[in-house]
């Protein structure tokens, strides 16, 4: 027994219009699933506009502007570099202040050695002066009873008074040196927190060349 031609074509329709529905289906909840999860919580509109506060930024400092890396209307982040000023001057100084500071570490390192120096010298002064006064002593003695001629005395004498005056000299010039570090360090001495303080306003003159936007 044949089967029916008309039949098995109307099973296949049914078949295909099936298929097409459960498709159908498959892609309204595919699409209801993306509407749930993403697209809902999106905002759009035809006629929107935004608002925001304009920041007018001032460099702390002149120079010729090398980059730009923003611009207008452009959303920046806070901290965001914006412009880079050139920095060549600014280098070339801090370089300077470098050196400078350098230098004056190593003067004021020669002033405590100064003192230093003249502390040894004073001790020096002090046992020339002390054997000049008892050559002076031991003439002056003997000076009556013809022991020592008087051109002898005399020298004595001279030996002493100048023996005095180089001690007098050498003290004074320690106590100049001294007033120089007195109470000081060589990290915390004026003439170095000076130097020091002009390294740290040249670092922030070149810190400045770079702007970053501050909101």
């Amino acid at each position: 027994m044949s089967a029916n031609p008309s039949s098995s074509s109307k099973h296949k329709r049914k078949k295909i219009v099936l298929f097409y529905w459960i498709v159908c289906a498959i892609l309204l909840l595919v699409a209801f699933l993306i509407w749930l999860l993403i697209w809902r919580f999106r905002v759009y509109t035809d006629d929107a506009y935004v608002e925001g506060n304009q920041v007018f930024i001032t460099p702390l400092r002149p120079g010729f502007v090398k980059a730009i890396h923003s611009d207008d209307t452009f959303l920046v982040k806070q901290g965001q570099l914006l412009i880079e000023l050139d920095k060549t001057d600014s280098l070339i100084r801090l370089n300077k202040t470098k050196e400078k500071l350098a230098q004056v570490v190593r003067e004021v390192c020669q002033l405590f050695h100064q003192v230093f120096a003249y502390q040894a010298e004073i001790q020096v002064k002090k046992a020339e002066f002390i054997k000049a006064e008892q050559d002076l002593q031991h003439r002056e003695d003997v000076l009556d009873v013809g022991g020592v001629s008087l051109e002898d005395f005399e020298h004595a004498v001279a030996a002493f008074n100048a023996s005095f005056f180089s001690l007098k000299w050498t003290e004074a010039l320690y106590n100049k040196a001294l007033a120089a570090i007195q109470g000081t360090a060589i990290i915390t001495h004026p003439l170095v927190l000076a130097a020091a303080d002009e390294v740290r306003d040249a670092w922030v003159q070149l810190y400045r060349c770079k702007i970053y936007s501050p909101v």
